[in-house]
């Protein structure tokens, strides 16, 4: 899994154009979420080639990997006694192989199909060692069949067999993630940052030598936000516009910069150095340096453990039938018509590693199959776990409909389609305020996945019901099937007088470390979800790094500044301080646990003095502790919103 980040206009894509060997394109086309591409490493000459459609499932293509490399290896000696006549030197020459037919009785022998045993023996997943007789089929499955094979067959696997065998390094196959660097995709990409990968931080090479500033803060948000998701993966920076980086005295200025402003060997051991440099200069117009580029991300993969860990051919086997798994199981799986699933419950999952007597391994399997990014799957929420997604791509593209650049993306609805449905208020109404319909939702994601989107966009905290009055309506009814999308709202400023002279205030503060983006919509999130379940609550002000909330007739600002989020609590009491505190604290720990991965730390400080948490807690300080102030914590580990706010 290659994951290529960097903020907006950096030139990402065109990047993964120049290592995928395509032309350069001069007109900027910006990503909507990420874009993901398959890709196989070529050993020959070190290109990569965007993986074709073969129709053929994996395990197929490893047995016959497995077949050829065996062919090679023990047919070496046939083809110096044949002088050169064999199929190997035919293909080296130049000649071109037809497929060979199935009672072909020629170089390639007929195929047998590859049957399970009844019963076999099985590690435990769960780290138990004792050996356990696992589920056994009542009819054998074949893990690849005769008709497989023969469909299998391309040259172009041959030839790449062939100059593979006695090489250490047989090629890898990739996912490049090609994320959208626009600020508003970035309270989603902790879905896809994992920890088995390798990560290319893209940046301008010419915006550090215009606005140092800028460039640190951009850059230490990319390297800070892969540290906490993936804190032993390898980044790889790569530096664009190299072309217009001339003197030496710039490029001096640059090296400085990671050296002494960022001060990338001291605080991101993760960043690795290249011929001596933190970072390799590309210019993607004329491919210089693509090459080492391309060189260091597979030296790299090649050196990482998890690459080389043995899997069986049963997990793949299990990972290829979910992958082409179509809900209707009595259609022709092999008819171009047919809509495979783009996800399956977990039980699914399970029905289909029966058939290969791999039931038991089933959370491990789907574990390591989403750290290696082909499949998705969450698992902060039970409701969460019981969905797999088989195919990345279509939940980003489902996600970027909602969450977008009005500015860079807003081209790519279809308004007259959007205006024929009557939705176009709804559309407005999304991009201007962050509050976007039920009904604008349905018609983006289709009846059929709504529920389970839904659920998804809530569990993730990308996304809160919004249950207040209508203010403007003549009637105290709430309207039905609204939602809040914090990564939408506008910017703007909560007026200071907005409280009470009198009011007490606290902070959460991140300095010591690093606060992500994302943390601040996922707190609003939260508090909207609480505060709608109130039923005297008030219409809340929203902005971007701003929040006026009621919970009930209790009114509270939060405010992001820089690196601490502050909160001040109005006069009216009717919402405890000490239970506001309380609240607050499981809030950020539940985004804590499932979206930062309880990598996320803070202190907190009383009133305008600062006074720090223990301290005022040894100090019975009022408003916040004293007798009667006792609030006890809330449970919010793996637990769904709905218990989560029952539990207040």
């Amino acid at each position: 899994k290659l994951m290529v980040t960097g903020h907006e206009k950096v030139g990402k894509s065109s990047l993964v154009r120049s290592l995928l060997g395509k032309p350069f394109n001069e007109e900027w086309i910006s990503t909507v979420g990420a874009s993901l591409i398959q890709t196989n490493t070529n050993v020959r000459d070190g290109s990569w080639d965007e993986t074709k459609n073969y129709d053929v499932d994996f395990t197929t293509e490893q047995v016959m990997r497995a077949g050829m490399v065996r062919y090679f290896k023990t047919g070496i000696e046939r083809e110096r006694k044949n002088k050169g006549s064999g199929i190997v030197s035919k293909l080296k020459n130049g000649n071109r192989l037809k497929k060979p037919k199935k009672e072909s009785k020629g170089w390639w022998p007929k195929p047998k199909n590859i049957t399970l045993r009844a019963k076999k023996k099985s590690y435990e997943s769960t780290g138990d060692s004792q050996e356990k007789e696992t589920y056994s089929p009542k009819a054998e499955e074949a893990l690849v069949t005769v008709g497989s094979i023969d469909q299998a067959f391309h040259e172009n696997m041959f030839v790449h067999m062939h100059e593979c065998v006695g090489r250490e390094n047989s090629g890898l196959s990739l996912t490049i993630y090609d994320f959208g660097g626009q600020s508003v995709f970035h309270t989603l990409h902790h879905l896809f940052l994992t920890k088995y990968g390798i990560y290319l931080v893209v940046f301008d090479l010419t915006e550090i030598l215009k606005d140092k500033n800028r460039a640190l803060v951009d850059l230490k948000f990319w390297l800070s936000s892969i540290q906490m998701h993936a804190p032993d993966a390898p980044i790889i920076l790569v530096g664009t516009h190299m072309e217009d980086v001339e003197s030496n005295e710039d490029q001096d200025a640059i090296d400085g910069f990671f050296d002494n402003i960022i001060k990338v060997e001291q605080h991101f051991e993760q960043v690795c150095k290249v011929n001596g440099s933190w970072f390799i200069p590309v210019d993607n117009s004329t491919k210089r340096n693509i090459d080492i580029v391309r060189k260091e991300i597979v030296s790299l993969a090649n050196r990482q453990n998890f690459v080389h860990y043995p899997v069986s051919l049963r997990w793949t086997k299990t990972l290829d039938d979910m992958v082409s798994y179509i809900e209707d199981e009595t259609q022709d799986t092999s008819s171009s018509l047919n809509i495979r699933s783009s996800c399956l419950e977990l039980n699914k999952v399970k029905k289909i590693a029966s058939r290969y007597g791999v039931e038991s391994d089933v959370d491990i399997m789907i574990q390591l199959f989403h750290e290696l990014g082909v499949v998705v799957h969450l698992t902060a929420t039970d409701a969460l776990r019981n969905l797999v997604i088989t195919d990345p791509q279509w939940l980003l593209k489902k996600i970027g409909l909602v969450i977008r650049d009005e500015k860079a993306h807003k081209k790519f609805y279809n308004l007259s389609e959007i205006k024929k449905n009557g939705l176009y208020k709804d559309l407005k109404s999304l991009l201007n305020s962050g509050i976007v319909s039920g009904d604008l939702l349905e018609y983006f994601w289709g009846a059929e996945h709504f529920e389970f989107l839904m659920d998804l966009m809530q569990e993730a905290l990308l996304l809160s019901e919004w249950k207040f009055c209508d203010t403007n309506a003549h009637t105290n009814e709430r309207k039905a099937a609204q939602y809040l999308v914090p990564s939408m709202l506008p910017n703007g400023r909560i007026i200071p007088g907005a409280l009470s002279e009198q009011f007490s205030e606290f902070d959460f503060d991140f300095t010591e470390t690093y606060l992500p983006t994302g943390v601040f919509q996922r707190l609003v999130c939260l508090c909207i979800g609480h505060s709608c379940r109130k039923e005297t609550t008030m219409l809340p002000i929203l902005y971007q790094k701003a929040a006026y909330i009621w919970f009930g007739t209790a009114s509270v600002i939060i405010q992001l500044q820089e690196d601490r989020i502050s909160f001040r609590l109005g006069e009216d009491k009717s919402l405890l301080p000490a239970k506001l505190l309380v609240l607050i604290i499981s809030m950020f720990s539940k985004i804590n646990e499932d979206a930062m991965h309880g990598r996320l730390k803070w202190k907190i400080y009383f009133d305008s003095c600062r006074i720090p948490y223990e301290v005022a807690k040894a100090k019975m300080l009022e408003p916040w502790f004293g007798e009667n102030r006792n609030v006890p914590t809330i449970e919010n580990k793996n637990i769904d919103l709905n218990s989560f706010f029952e539990n207040f």
